[in-house]
Formats: C-alpha cells, sequence, structure tokens
C-alpha cells in the first residue's frame, strides 16, 4: 500500500508543478506564450482542467494498486524473450492489463516531467524563447510540444522493460528457491 500512495504522491507533485508553472507563465507572459493543451487553452473548456487532473489522479491510483499487487508469475525461462513466450502460452492472462499499467504510469511521469522541464526552459529564455535550438526542434513536434513525443517513447520503452524486469523478479526467485 506504501508504494501505491508513493506513485499518487509523485504524480500529484508533477501534476502541481506542472499546472503552478502553466499558470504562472500564462498569467504573466501570454502576451509571448500560450499553452500547447486545447483544452487549458481553450478558455471556454478551460475549466475542465480540474477535473480532468482529478480523473487523472484517480486513474494512476487505480494503475499503481493493480501494478503493485500484482504477483510475478515464476516461470523457468532461458532469457526475457523466452519468459514472454512462455508466459504467453500459460494461463496468466493478468499480466497483460499489469503491463498496461505499468506502461501507462511511466509513460505518463515521463510526459508531465517534460512538460515541466519544457516550462522551465522558456523560464530561462522567456522573450528569446522562440529563437533558441530549443524551441525550433520543439515547433516540429506534435502539438508542437516534447511531452506527446516523450510519452510514445516511454511508453514504448515501458513495456519491454517490464518483462524485463518481471524475468529478473522470476529468475530471483527460482535463484533463492535452488539455493
Amino acid at each position: 500500500m506504501k508504494r501505491i500512495w508513493k506513485i499518487t504522491t509523485i504524480a500529484f507533485v508533477l501534476l502541481l508543478l506542472d499546472f503552478g508553472l502553466t499558470t504562472y507563465y500564462l498569467l504573466n507572459y501570454g502576451d509571448i506564450v500560450s499553452e500547447g493543451n486545447v483544452v487549458f487553452n481553450n478558455s471556454q473548456y478551460g475549466y475542465l482542467v480540474f477535473p480532468l487532473n482529478i480523473i487523472y489522479l484517480v486513474m494512476i491510483f487505480i494503475a499503481s494498486k493493480i501494478y503493485c499487487r500484482y504477483k510475478t508469475v515464476v516461470i523457468e525461462s532461458m532469457g526475457t524473450l523466452n519468459y514472454i513466450k512462455r508466459l504467453y502460452t500459460s494461463n496468466h492472462s493478468l499480466f497483460i492489463i499489469v503491463s498496461l499499467c505499468f506502461t501507462f504510469i511511466v509513460a505518463s511521469f515521463v510526459s508531465r516531467f517534460t512538460a515541466i522541464l519544457d516550462w522551465v526552459v522558456f523560464g530561462i529564455y522567456k522573450e528569446n524563447f522562440f529563437n533558441t535550438q530549443y524551441a525550433i526542434i520543439r515547433s516540429t513536434m506534435p502539438m508542437e510540444r516534447y511531452d506527446v513525443v516523450t510519452g510514445i517513447i516511454a511508453g514504448l520503452v515501458a513495456i519491454p522493460l517490464w518483462f524485463h524486469i518481471e524475468y529478473l523478479k522470476s529468475k530471483k526467485v527460482l535463484q533463492q528457491k535452488n539455493s
């Protein structure tokens, strides 16, 4: 239960940092910067940001609860790929949901941290921000945001990472049994 609250607390702190920086820069530098998030930027629907962030926190809590309660499937295998193959041919299908929960947590943390970093970089350069190489590269990203790209990359990395971590846990349990 402690890990569940730790993950949820991290999500809440990242959310507060992101929201705080977004609000600060929009209020103080609104003439040179705008928020890329259509829901936040559009004044007609701006009030939706709060319920959406509450839903996000609830989703993180649920995903972390599922992830933290999952027990590693111990399977004798000869590497991560062999572990994945044996896992898919076993009758343990809960691992699919757990791997997606892990992926969601990792991808959302990386994405949120990237958005915070984006605001920090803006804060360093302010008026000259859009002339920096950072901003020029950012303008080529989807919705002109790094966090979308880093979130997708983190999600793609998290899936095989979860399987490798589970393989290592399984291997450790088997080694302890055989000792």
